[in-house]
Formats: structure tokens, sequence, C-alpha cells
């Protein structure tokens, strides 16, 4: 074989091999790229709409401090008209939060368990806005170290007038009436102000006692005598407060017994449909579990996330365990 037909012949094995190596690399990338899709098909729950859920316990998720959140709203209504789901499992592990926010998600629990089975499982913690929230359910778990109670409302506001004075700062204030805006962080509260703001407190107040006494079977002066008091799963048993003591199974064995619900029926996690956000480690979690859909940066929470940590304004229903 002359040299020239060696050189032609190399010329065309190697040709061969990069085309082969071409081939390989492409199909390496297209099965990287189906296993990614596939899995945030399914932590998103893309997967499940496409091919179909079937009958199932939805399982939800009330987590952290509660403030307003129109996504998690949206998906107990998706849930209420939702034929495959057969019960909703509400599994609670919150301090509460804002107590309008609290009383939003109340009232669209209640409509929901106007609809499906409802039961609230009480993890690690639900008191304040997030007790209410379990009590909108028919049946209320709780571990025997979970903390639960603390019904009540409360609002804060610091008072920095005298460190401005301390610094050479003097604030100003035009207002339409003397209490507007008040009480202000800038000065000491007046009489008027605090007694407006209790009588705001207290109407607050007045409407969650009434729905624990509704919802519950206690009385409303035994619920008042409890002062905002937390207490243990255990302990809430004796209270009233709670129904029975356990997890998820123990919610599963209530709603095969009550509801006459298979006891192989799946329990499937149902989770709103939110944007990413960029704002520091929850968009990072969200990354890496899949939560959550388009990328934004978000600025806004950014700057809310600052200033709430800052000052908590407006009335809560928040228990602090400090």
């Amino acid at each position: 074989m002359s040299m020239d037909s060696m050189n032609a012949q190399s010329l065309v094995e190697r040709r061969k091999l990069r085309r082969s190596r071409s081939v390989w690399r492409a199909l390496a990338v297209l099965l990287f790229v189906g296993v990614i899709v596939g899995l945030l098909a399914q932590f998103t729950g893309v997967a499940d709409r496409l091919v179909g859920r079937g009958e199932h316990v939805a399982r939800v998720e009330l987590d952290g401090f509660i403030d307003f959140d129109d996504p998690f709203i949206a998906l107990l209504e998706d849930l209420e008209e939702d034929d495959d789901v057969k019960a909703v499992i509400l599994e609670i592990n919150s301090p509460g939060g804002v107590a309008v926010a609290g009383e939003t998600v109340y009232t669209q629990l209640r409509a929901l368990g106007e609809t499906k089975p409802l039961v609230a499982v009480i993890e690690g913690i639900g008191t304040s806005a997030a007790y209410l929230a379990a009590s909108a359910s028919e049946h209320i778990v709780a571990r025997n170290g979970s903390i639960v109670g603390s019904i009540g409302v409360l609002a804060q506001f610091p008072d920095v007038s005298e460190l401005l004075d301390t610094v050479g700062v003097d604030m100003y204030e035009v207002r339409s009436g003397e209490l507007k805006a008040q009480p202000s962080i800038f000065s000491p509260p007046s009489e008027e102000a605090l007694a407006e703001l209790e009588q705001l407190i207290a109407s607050n107040y007045d409407w969650f006692v009434d729905q624990i006494e509704e919802r519950r079977g206690l009385d409303g002066a035994v619920i008042r005598g409890f002062e905002g008091t937390v207490f243990t799963g255990s302990r809430g048993v004796e209270m009233g407060l709670v129904d029975a003591i356990g997890g998820e199974d123990a919610a599963m064995a209530y709603l095969t017994e009550t509801h006459s619900l298979d006891t192989e029926m799946d329990v499937l996690n149902r989770r709103p449909e939110r944007p990413m956000s960029l704002a520091g480690p929850t968009a990072i979690a969200r990354l890496a579990f899949g939560q959550g859909g388009q990328v934004t940066l978000d600025a806004d929470g950014m700057r809310e996330a600052l200033r709430d940590a800052m000052l908590l304004d407006g009335i809560l229903s928040l228990w602090h365990g400090r």
C-alpha cells in the first residue's frame, strides 16, 4: 500500500472517529437535559399535571411566617375544585404571622373544608395565626412535643426618641390629626394613641376567640383564660386544642375511619406555583428543590425582608420563642 493510500485511509478513520465522538457528545447532552427536565417536572408538579395524579390525598405545607401569599390561596382554591383530591392534610410548622393574612388563610381553609375532608397535622409548632389555620380543619393532630396555642394578637413598635436625642437628630412631623400615624417610633406614644391601638387589638382578639370557640367547642371564657399561653401537643389534647397525638399516619387513620378513604391511597405534595426569587437563601433552596418557575431578581422582596427584620409593623398573630 502506497504512502498516499495510507494517509487517505488514516484521514477517513479520523473523520469517522470525530463523527462518532460528536454523536456520543450530543447523546450525552440530550440525556443530561432530559434528566434535568424530568427532575424539574417531578419537583414542580408539571409531570403530575401532564399524566394526571389520579385520586389522592393532598398534602399542603404551611411553613414559617404567615404573610399575604396569593399563590398559596390559589392552591387552596385549586384543591377545592380538583375532583381527584379526596381529602387534604394541612402540615403546619409555623409560629403565626400577620393577623389579617392568617384570617385570609383561615377563611380559604374553611371554604376548602366545606368540600373536602380537611385534617391538620402540627409538626414542630402551630401557634397564633397558624393555630387559627389549624382550627379550620375538622381534626387536629400534633406531636407530644409540638407547641400549640398562643391564641391572641399583638402590635409592636420601638421608641427610638431617646436614641435620636443622643445622636442629635430632630424628627419633625406634619400630621392631619393627632392620632394620624400613631403610635410613632420617633416619640413616646400618647395615652390616646395607646387607647386606640388597644381597641384595635381587642377587636381582633374578640374575632379570634369567636372562631376558636365555634371550631373547637370551647367556652370563650376558657379561651381567654389561656391568656396567650402555649402548650405542648399532649397538653393541648387535655385543653381541647388538639384532638389526637401523632403525625400523618394518625391523620390518615382518621380519614380512612371517618371518611372511608382507601388506606392505600397516595398522599401527594401539592405546592403553590410561584415565581422564582433571587433574594438570598430562599431562592437557592427553591432552585435546589425545584420549587417555583420563572426566575426574577426580586429587589422589592429584599427591601421588604430587610424592613421586616428591623421592624414588625401592624397587628400580628405570632408567638415569639424569645
